[in-house]
């Protein structure tokens, strides 16, 4: 049975064969295969990761990664050319999608012209609850296990955030943490009419932002956007707590982060508005594909927690919107892959690329060094 623990003995006990085995299947040519993601801390961006890592690594494409860990840049930077993988001989990036700060002229020195630029976004009270569990729980943050104790050290947390916050915002995963990965300048952070500015902004930028709460639509408007077919984006939920917290918060501290919190909702606010009317604007039978994607979905991961044996596979048949496919165990082995183990296996990858057909130095040399340092 497949596990879903992180960096499990039996994911990294295949990963060779994950790798070895990629580039077996032909692929429609009118896809979608330059994609950058702005991995949101705590919005469902782990599972859309997975999704990204799954398509870019059975195709051979070339991710921007750094030679070591997860980030692409310091806490307050964009992307920082020295710390990077470059390109193999003949290769240039395609994919972008590890933690960043968002900066449209920087990612535009990495990825093509024809690159669509995607995010997530989560309701800002919930990412915030999330957050701080998630700091205090499983990658701790050295701010939040400073702070209070106890059954109710969420509730004085809130009650004296101001206490308890760094008082640099780019350390801080419950300081308007969505507005600093969309790459808001912290030094604007008291001026909610430059925010609504910026929100603008972005949405000339970026093609797809997607909405945690409503998760299977997203899926099936980034499908229709990139061409991508069912099998592309299944996925098995990533960094869920297994034991969600129950918060019995009453409505003042509630009111509290949601002041405390402005930029991430007029960030979210926007984005919503704009993605429910995306929804209604699509053709009649949207709710039908969205309802079959997740029947679908819900099978493959009833399938995958069972899966015992690369004999195993489960056939799903074709339906209006995708052909028929199978899933085998190594497609399982990827669904349920966590996120620095799937990291590992990429960087892996591009590394044999880079041994065997040197470096894209032409490319690589003309990108600009960096400057880029946010205030």
């Amino acid at each position: 049975m497949l596990k879903l623990s992180p960096g499990s003995r039996f994911e990294l006990r295949h990963s060779d064969a994950i790798i070895s085995n990629h580039l077996t299947t032909p692929f429609p040519v009118n896809e979608v295969r330059h994609v950058a993601f702005l991995k949101v801390h705590k919005a469902s961006s782990s599972t859309v990761l997975n999704i990204i890592y799954r398509f870019g690594f059975q195709r051979g494409l070339t991710f921007v990664l750094a030679r070591n860990g997860n980030y692409l840049g310091s806490d307050t930077s964009s992307i920082m050319k020295r710390i990077l993988l470059p390109p193999s001989s003949n290769k240039t990036y395609d994919m972008l999608c590890n933690h960043v700060i968002f900066n449209k002229t920087i990612f535009g020195h990495y990825m093509p012209s024809d690159t669509v630029y995607i995010a997530t976004i989560r309701e800002p009270y919930e990412r915030y609850r999330s957050a701080y569990h998630y700091g205090r729980t499983v990658v701790p943050l050295a701010y939040l296990m400073r702070g209070p104790n106890g059954t109710d050290s969420f509730e004085k947390f809130i009650a004296n955030q101001e206490i308890y916050e760094p008082k640099n915002p780019y350390y801080s995963h419950t300081n308007n943490r969505m507005a600093i990965d969309f790459g808001f300048p912290v030094k604007y952070f008291k001026n909610s009419t430059k925010m609504l500015k910026y929100v603008h902004d972005l949405d000339l930028t970026l093609d797809l932002v997607m909405i945690t709460e409503r998760f299977d639509e997203s899926m099936i408007l980034l499908r229709r956007m990139l061409n991508w077919s069912f099998k592309d984006i299944l996925y098995i939920k990533q960094n869920a707590l297994k034991n969600k917290t129950k918060d019995n918060i009453d409505s003042t501290l509630i009111d509290k982060v949601k002041k405390f919190s402005e930029l991430d909702y007029i960030l979210y606010d926007y984005f919503y508005e704009k993605f429910d009317k995306r929804v209604k604007q699509q053709s009649s039978d949207f709710n039908d594909e969205v309802s079959a994607f997740k029947s679908i979905r819900e099978r493959v991961a009833q399938f995958c927690f069972n899966a015992t044996s690369s004999a195993t596979h489960l056939w799903v048949a074709d339906t209006k919107w995708n052909g028929a496919f199978s899933i085998t165990f190594h497609d399982c082995e990827m669904l349920v892959m966590d996120e620095l183990t799937f990291l590992d296996v990429v960087v892996k990858e591009q590394k044999s690329r880079i041994s065997k057909y040197g470096i894209n130095r032409e490319f690589f040399d003309l990108i600009p060094n960096d400057r880029h340092k946010r205030k």
